[in-house]
């Protein structure tokens, strides 16, 4: 199951959710985009 999964990933039969990356001091901003909006996507908090 797991490589047909990653099958249909590599021929874009299969997408998951776009990943938003923001920086650590935008923190607060996106998570009230998050409950604002509750779009389809992954947030990523960038660490430096």
């Amino acid at each position: 199951m797991d490589e047909k999964l990653l099958n249909q990933i590599y021929q874009g039969e299969l997408k998951g959710p776009d990943i938003h990356v923001v920086e650590f001091d935008q923190l607060a901003e996106a998570l009230r985009e998050f409950k604002r909006n509750r779009k389809a996507l992954k947030y990523t908090i960038e660490v430096a």
